[in-house]
């Protein structure tokens, strides 16, 4: 579905009371699992690792009450804990506990 400039997989699983204060640039790629009373704000990104099919989770679950402040992005078969918070522009490619809050994304160099 395309809405707003957002892309939302319908093969994502979505649960109930979902809210999305400001629906643009949303991504939430296909087989992400999505929990209740969720909060997605704009520019969040569910994605894929990119790795075979065959291993583990492909998608972000994100279970119930957890909010996705503006420019998360949560990569891979990771699990967000329930009642978390994931701030804003953040990179997240671990699962993370119910109740926590996770900020900040470390950048390391590649090459040079």
């Amino acid at each position: 579905m395309k809405l707003f400039s957002s892309d939302i997989s319908y093969n994502a699983s979505i649960g109930k009371n979902i809210k999305f204060p400001h629906p643009i640039s949303i991504v939430i790629g296909e087989n992400s699992l999505i929990g209740n009373n969720v909060m997605i704000w704009q520019g969040v990104t569910l994605g894929s690792h990119g790795k075979k099919k065959n291993e583990n989770k492909e998608y972000p679950t994100i279970n119930d009450n957890v909010r996705l402040y503006t420019g998360c992005v949560l990569i891979g078969g990771i699990t967000v804990g329930e009642n978390s918070i994931i701030g804003a522009n953040t990179l997240l490619n671990n699962s993370v506990e119910s109740n926590s809050t996770v900020v900040g994304g470390a950048s390391r160099i590649l090459n040079k």
